[in-house]
């Protein structure tokens, strides 16, 4: 039995689903908003001063990659916050061992934020073209990651890193 009551709620549920879709299109578009101006920053001003302000240059990139963490980490949290992304990580831990060799599909940009937020210390072999782009340019050359521009070169930068004991992260659809 549908009462007057009842009919007057109806449009409780369409209005409250379109609110939800355009939060989730306003809040992703503020998400990709940060990320950008976040990297520019990040390349400008926290780079730089974690440059200046490290006396031990073979240390550099070691507090750039935990930089980026920490800034990825955070990224992931505010984006959980404005309710656009929800998610649980069982096993993380393991991910945070060094000297791995991790492969990761990433049909999407969140997958390797959300990668990069679980292991604080890790080079990547990243996109030569991201080594251009004014907004991962910074990030990317002062983390010391391995750009895929030849082969041999790749492979033998690979090996430098894991014979270091050093964690590498490579996602095979994204270089």
């Amino acid at each position: 039995m549908n009462t007057s009551s009842d009919a007057r709620m109806d449009w409780v549920a369409p209005v409250g689903a379109a609110l939800n879709r355009g939060w989730r299109i306003l809040g992703t578009g503020l998400s990709f908003l940060l990320f950008g101006v976040g990297g520019i920053l990040m390349g400008l001003v926290v780079f730089p001063l974690v440059w200046l302000l490290t006396w031990n240059r073979a240390r550099v990139h070691h507090r750039m990659q935990f930089v980026i963490h920490c800034a990825m980490r955070l990224f992931v949290e505010i984006m959980r916050g404005l309710r656009v992304m929800s998610y649980s990580i069982e096993g993380a831990d393991k991910l945070r061992e060094p000297g791995q060799l991790l492969i990761a599909n990433h049909p999407t940009l969140i997958d390797v934020v959300m990668v990069m937020s679980q292991v604080p210390q890790t080079s990547c072999v990243v996109k030569s073209a991201l080594f251009r782009n004014p907004f991962t340019a910074g990030p990317v050359r002062s983390a010391g990651y391995v750009p895929n521009v030849d082969s041999a070169r790749l492979v033998d930068r690979c090996a430098q890193v894991l014979a270091a004991n050093h964690s590498l992260i490579i996602f095979p659809e994204g270089t």
